[in-house]
Formats: structure tokens, sequence, C-alpha cells
């Protein structure tokens, strides 16, 4: 008797301890968890409430959205998939990184359960987003549609713009054929500096980046692998930065205040900066800058996104197939994506007329970023957005010239301590790229020597391996 009485004691404490820790002791079978960076909101139950009214009549299941810090994201997922820790999806991509879950074996494979359980999604999501979706021939996430195109070139404040007769027509290949500006600027305004730092991407105009960190780039012609550093591009790159910052188009204390960058753009210090343009963004710099911007394009326009924002299925998923389906109703499904965006109408934001709306302040929901959580193009315009900003953007992403690179997905298990000796050497040279250091030369090879013996050189004949195979399997296909 006291041996069963033992017994049924050590299974109430577990029962108990289950309960508390999991709510093991329910069932929540029906609950989809997922996961995603962002900010807790206070009203995250009455829109899932809303959600739910949707979800549940048509897949039989309910959505558990769950917010983590942004900022410590990528370590949390890290952990729950280190410890097989039960969820069903999650947001992968620029945090929690795409292809290095993958290889830890974190998530479910998904080719079969697209065909199978989301049909709509082959047809909403064209063939090369799903490109870069694939590792070792598998998809094990699906890409969140927005803005895929890289478009290079230089944004001028618009009251710059209209002073010195810049219009967003003008284009330019080479970046000296910018210098009459920026020396205008420079003599005009005495409060303002010309460019935050100088665009260099012109100077690869014949090559395609194929690895960031250290930066790899592959010839288009030949397919051959270059390390930045050993490129006679770079040190072109390098020397027009110098006569920049020597002319006075870069400030003089650049290094130490790119740091606050986004500060100084704010209180209207700079008079243009580089960057990559998109349909509407001209609206988005007035919200973050308090002025709209002048667009000079560089004539680069090349697919780029797409595994910087995905939606993965853990691998610990006890219903992989209700996830596949509601992660295609909420891609497709224009009502449930906008309540997951914005929350309620009449409580977190207004209803404008046609698709716009204007969020609430303080209202206990503010998401915004609908980047995070499926197809974009799906999304309410935001009060002062173009009407067509979806149309215009899937437009551009379809136009831009495709590299032959894209969906090659490098595997770093081979020289991942190379990458990591590589990146701690990559930090105490950023400030070459400023124009700031006089002896540019001599620094950028001893900069480039420092990197080969970190392991740079094998980095590069491993990247040049792994696409020479994959680029040859691609083309046999």
């Amino acid at each position: 008797m006291k041996r069963v009485l033992s017994v049924l004691l050590s299974a109430i404490m577990l029962i108990g301890l289950c309960t508390a820790m999991s709510g093991c002791g329910k069932d929540e079978s029906n609950t989809l968890v997922w996961y995603v960076p962002g900010d807790s909101q206070k009203d995250m139950a009455a829109v899932m409430e809303a959600a739910n009214k949707i979800i549940e009549p048509k897949l039989g299941v309910k959505l558990d959205l769950k917010m983590l810090d942004a900022g410590a994201y990528s370590e949390k997922m890290s952990m729950m998939m280190s410890a097989n820790q039960e969820f069903d999806i999650c947001f992968t991509g620029y945090v929690n990184p795409y292809v290095s879950a993958v290889r830890l074996g974190a998530y479910y494979p998904m080719t079969e359960l697209i065909d199978k359980y989301a049909p709509k999604l082959k047809e909403e999501i064209p063939e090369y987003v799903w490109d870069v979706a694939y590792v070792d021939n598998e998809i094990y996430a699906v890409p969140n549609m927005q803005i895929m195109t890289n478009v290079e070139g230089v944004f001028f404040f618009e009251d710059v713009a209209k002073k010195y007769g810049i219009t967003s027509d003008m284009t330019y290949k080479d970046i000296e054929e910018l210098e009459p500006i920026f020396e205008k600027i420079k003599n005009g305004e005495s409060d303002m500096y010309p460019i935050t730092t100088m665009p260099t991407r012109t100077f690869y105009r014949d090559y395609y980046l194929i690895h960031q960190s250290p930066y790899m780039y592959i010839n288009k012609d030949t397919k051959k692998v270059f390390a930045m550093t050993e490129m006679p591009e770079y040190q072109d790159a390098l020397a027009a930065a110098r006569k920049w910052y020597e002319k006075g188009y870069l400030r003089s204390d650049i290094d130490t205040a790119a740091s606050h960058t986004e500060e100084d753009l704010r209180a209207g210090k700079y008079a243009s900066f580089g960057g990559r343009w998109k349909p509407g963004i001209e609206q988005d710099h007035e919200k973050m800058y308090g002025k709209k911007t002048v667009f000079i394009s560089s004539g680069i326009s090349e697919l780029f996104g797409g595994l910087d924002t995905m939606t993965a299925i853990s691998k610990t998923s006890k219903n992989p197939e209700k996830a596949m389906q509601l992660i295609e109703l909420v891609n497709t499904d224009k009502e449930l994506y906008n309540i997951i965006c914005y929350g309620i109408e009449g409580k977190h934001y207004e209803k404008l007329d046609g698709d716009y709306i204007r969020p609430i302040e303080n209202s206990g929901y503010s998401q915004l970023a609908c980047w995070k959580f499926g197809n974009q193009f799906n999304a309410f315009l935001l009060e002062g957005q173009e009407p067509n900003v979806w149309e215009e953007t899937r437009r551009v992403n379809d136009e831009a010239e495709e590299p032959f690179t894209r969906g090659f997905t490098l595997n770093e298990k081979p020289i991942k301590s190379n990458v990591a000796q590589c990146n701690a050497v990559m930090g105490e040279y950023k400030n070459l790229s400023y124009g700031s250091v006089s002896d540019y030369s001599d620094k950028s090879s001893e900069y480039d020597s420092r990197l080969n013996t970190a392991g740079q050189q094998d980095i590069k004949k491993e990247i040049q391996s792994q696409f020479d195979e994959w680029y040859k399997n691609k083309a046999n296909k």
C-alpha cells in the first residue's frame, strides 16, 4: 500500500509540475504557437480572439502569436531549438538566421507540405522568390513577400534637391558623376554635410556579392570568387573615398560620427545619403526624418531579398500540416493578415477611404512591421502611402535582374571558425571605407594580410567549390 501511495503521489506531483511549466495538463493540441521578433502587445489576447474567429472555422485550430524582444530573438530561438522545445511556427531570416537553423535540423521540411496543404502559396509567390528557400533541394521556410530588389543609389532631401536642380529622372553610372553636385552643396550649405558616406556598389558592377562577412564577390563573366580586399576595384573605392574626404564631401569627424548617423539625419545635418530605393520610400523618409527625399539611381537593380524575412515550421511541431495551412491562410486571407498586422478596426486603427488606415496611438496594439508575418502586398495602406505602392513593388521585383547566384546557400560548417576569425578582424578596419585613413593603401594591404591569416583564402576556396557544384547541378536540372 505504501508503494502504491508513493507512486500515486509522485504522479500527482509530476502532473502539477508539468502543468505549471508548460500547460501540458491541458489539451492544447488545437493551438499553434508562432514566435515573432517584436515588442509584447497589451491587446494581444483581443487581437488573437479576432484572428481566431477566422482561423478556427477554416482550419479547426487556434493561433497563439508570441512576441520576443528583437534584440534577444536569435539567442532565445537558438536556445529553444537546441532544447527541442515544442512550438509550431517562427520567424527566421535577418534574426534567427535561416540556413544556420536548417543545418541544425530545427525546421520541418516543407516541399511536400506546400504541394499538399498550401497550393495557393505556389500561385501567390513567384518562382524566383522560392529559389532562395531551397537548402539541399528542400524548402524549409516560406519567404514573406515584400520588396526583394536591391535598387542602389543616393537619396537627397527634397529641399536640397529643389535648390540644386536634382530630379528623380537623373541617374549615374560612375560615382564621380555626383561630384559636381556635392561641390555645389559643400560651397552653398555651411551647416550641412553633402553626404553621410560614399556609396561603393558601383565599383563592383561586374560582380555579385556572394558572401558578406568577409565580403566575397563573384565575377559575372568568369564566375570566379574574389575576396574584396584583393580586388583592384576595392582600391579604387578606397581612393575615391579618400578624395571625397579631402574635398570635404565627407565630414572630417566621420570615424566617430558614423555611430549617430540616423540622429544627425533627423537633425538635418546631411544633404544626402546612399541607400536602396523601393516604391513609397519617399513617404517613409518623411516620417523618419521630417522631409521627403528625391532618389538618383545608379542603374543597379538586382533581385536580392528573400532570405531576410521568412516563416518556418518547427521540427518539434505536433501538427505541421495545420501549421502549413495556417501559413497559407495568413498569406492569402487579406482580412486575417491585416488583423495580425494592425489589430481591430476602431480600437487599434481608424479606417479611412479605400484601403487606407490611420493607426491609433497608444491603442494597445502596434505591430506595423507587416513583413514579419507574410505577404505584405495584402497589407492596408497607411496614411500618406502611394495608392499603387504594392503593385509597384511587385513590378519592381518582377523586372529586376536575377543574379545567377540566386538560390545558392553556403554551408559554413567547414569554414565556421575561419569566418568567426575574419569577422573579428573586420571590426578593426571599418574606417577604411570612410576615407579618413591617409595611408589607406598600406592599411588595406595590412587588412588583406590579416584576413588571409584568419583564413580568408580558405573561405574563398570553399565558396568557390560549393558554388561550382551547386551551379553545375542547377544547369543539369
